[in-house]
């Protein structure tokens, strides 16, 4: 056997062995990607829980816990077709075909696109259910811990944690405590969820002498402030 024969089988052995080390790994990672809790929903308002599991399992994976900070393209082709395989396989089954096929960065900030901003209810849901002052069976520990994650997510969106955003939070109860069997205060009245209209019509014009309320699917928000308040 000439040596050119030789290398050739060397070369197709390693490309056969490298490929069926790939088919084992995407089986994996698929696994690894059915298995985060909780998988990104249809509508996308529980992407920032989905966000953090994502975020963990890569951090634990690959040892890297930055990697979705970056949008550059990753250098290692592998980790980004494997990062890829995990986003496709941890989100309902609607939103596979908008990240099928994408290396893990491009398919992260798709939906990071699509949904950051419908999160805000969801935020504010939690945020509500979390610091209802009427519910004396929930454990302390566990409401601060869920309270302290809904202000880092809501200071990641707005850049601080301001004075006029602390009391929109504080009077949302004082104007209306979460009922006992319903997540919406206002469910007759609600509309559409906001987005960022929370921050701009809450947070940015406190100057108000009446009562005002925006209602969304699970969550209201109101600001009452005196004509004597400064900004």
């Amino acid at each position: 056997m000439s040596n050119q024969e030789g290398q050739s089988k060397v070369k197709l052995k390693t490309g056969t062995e490298r490929a069926v080390a790939l088919a084992d790994a995407l089986s994996k990672y698929q696994k690894l990607g059915k298995a985060i809790e909780p998988q990104l929903s249809e509508d996308g308002v529980n992407f920032p829980d989905w966000e953090l599991s994502l975020k963990a399992t890569v951090t634990r994976v690959f040892e890297a816990e930055d990697y979705f900070v970056s949008t550059a393209k990753d250098g290692d082709t592998d980790r980004a077709a494997l990062t890829g395989v995990l986003v496709e396989n941890s989100v309902h089954l609607s939103l596979v075909a908008l990240v099928r096929g994408k290396a893990g960065r491009v398919a992260f900030t798709t939906l990071q696109s699509q949904f950051a901003n419908v999160s805000w209810t969801y935020i504010m849901s939690r945020w509500a259910k979390a610091s209802d002052p009427t519910d004396v069976s929930a454990d302390l520990n566990t409401a601060y811990s869920e309270m302290q994650t809904c202000l880092d997510e809501i200071e990641k969106r707005t850049g601080a944690i301001s004075k006029d955003l602390v009391l929109a939070l504080l009077l949302h109860q004082r104007c209306h405590p979460l009922p006992r069997d319903s997540q919406c205060p206002g469910r007759s009245n609600c509309g559409q969820p906001q987005g960022d209209d929370f921050v701009k019509d809450h947070l940015g014009d406190c100057r108000k002498n009446e009562l005002e309320c925006r209602t969304g699917s699970v969550v209201i928000f109101c600001v009452q402030v005196g004509e004597g308040r400064d900004r």
